[in-house]
């Protein structure tokens, strides 16, 4: 600033006639620093407000910058964990999909073995069936010829034939020998569990009678 209050306060004029009167140009030059240095502080307040506005300001803009650069960077990270999501679940659902297909293969297989073992069973079961109908018939014949020949005996007891005793000593031989032969022509049968009979299916097949097999 070129001008400045004091100056003005100090401005000397030359005097002459019929000029100013010297008090009055006096009184105005104070005035006028006065409003001077009134507009001088004012604009050094303003200055200073300016200064402190600036600053403010750019603490806002490099706040403003730090923040955009944080949300681009949050925005950044929520794709690569939004893409690594997606392809994690989709490792995730393939993985399953594998999973599901081995055990429904393995349930397949499983389910093929047991019709396989229930069949096998099932026949193993018809099998014995008609083995021990057939060793029953067996049976029953044995004995139905027994007790005819038992009646025969009896028949010749009565007609006056060999005595009594000797005739009850052949039947009770007869029987003797009956029994004999039913417990020759017997077999062993063991009762096993279905667990047991389906891992051993030959342990528990009734013994064959030699000459009666069905």
């Amino acid at each position: 600033m070129g001008l400045t209050p004091l100056d003005v306060r100090k401005q000397q004029f030359r005097k002459a006639l019929s000029g100013f009167d010297p008090d009055e140009v006096r009184a105005f030059l104070g005035l006028v620093a006065g409003e001077m240095e009134r507009l001088v502080k004012e604009h050094a307040a303003l200055a200073e407000q300016t200064a402190l506005q600036k600053s403010r300001l750019d603490e806002y803009q490099a706040l403003e910058r730090s923040l955009r650069d944080a949300v681009v960077a949050a925005q950044g990270m929520r794709d690569e964990s939004r893409r690594h999501a997606e392809r994690e679940s989709e490792l995730i659902l393939a993985r399953a999909e594998l999973e599901a297909e081995g055990r429904l293969r393995q349930s397949e297989i499983a389910l093929a073995d047991m019709k396989r073992e229930l069949a096998a069973l099932r026949s193993e079961r018809q099998s014995y069936l008609i083995r021990l109908r057939a060793l029953i018939d067996t049976h029953m014949r044995m004995v139905e010829a027994s007790e005819a020949r038992f009646e025969a005996m009896e028949r010749t007891a009565g007609g006056g034939g060999p005595s009594g005793g000797a005739l009850a000593s052949g039947a009770l031989s007869g029987g003797a020998l009956a029994g004999n032969a039913l417990a020759a022509e017997s077999p062993r049968v063991e009762i096993r569990d279905a667990s047991q009979a389906a891992r051993e299916p030959e342990a528990w097949r009734p013994a064959e009678t030699p000459g009666h097999r069905p």
